[in-house]
C-alpha cells in the first residue's frame, strides 16, 4: 500500500519534532531484536545484570525501603522461592510515625495510614 504525499510530510514532521523519541524507539528496538534473534546464552546473562543494575539505579527511596523489608520479612522465603513468588499480592501502608506496614492485598491496617504501594509479581508499584 502506497503511503500518500501529505502522509509522507506529516511522518518527516513528526519524526523532525520527536528526534529524542524516535531515537528512543530506534534503541528500543534495536535491543529488543538483538534480544530476540541473536544474544546469545553468554549475552542474556549479561543483560540480565545489566537490568538488575539498571532497575536498581532507577529505584525510589521508596521502593528501596519497600525491597528491603520484603527481604527482611521473607529471608528464609527467598531462600527457595524466587523474589516474583515472594513479592506478590501485597500493599504497603506508610503510618503516622512514617513507618511502612505491609499486608496481603485486600487487608486494610487500623485508620490514619495512608497507602502507598504495591507489590505484583516481583513488581512495586508506587500509588
Amino acid at each position: 500500500m502506497a503511503v500518500s504525499e501529505s502522509q509522507k510530510k506529516a511522518n518527516q514532521k513528526w519524526a523532525k519534532q520527536n528526534k529524542e523519541h524516535r531515537n528512543y524507539l530506534s534503541k528500543r528496538s534495536s535491543a529488543r531484536s538483538f534480544i530476540r534473534n541473536h544474544a546469545t546464552g553468554s549475552d542474556l546473562n549479561e543483560l540480565e545484570e545489566l537490568i538488575t543494575e539498571r532497575r536498581n539505579r532507577l529505584m525510589t527511596n521508596l521502593e528501596k525501603e519497600i525491597k528491603q523489608i520484603i527481604e527482611d520479612v521473607y529471608a528464609e522465603e527467598l531462600k527457595e522461592q524466587s523474589w516474583e513468588d515472594v513479592a506478590d499480592m501485597l500493599d504497603f501502608w506508610r503510618d503516622k510515625d512514617g513507618y511502612i506496614l505491609m499486608e496481603g492485598r485486600g487487608v486494610k491496617p487500623i485508620d490514619g495510614v495512608d497507602y502507598v504501594a504495591y507489590a505484583d509479581n516481583g513488581v512495586i508499584w508506587e500509588r
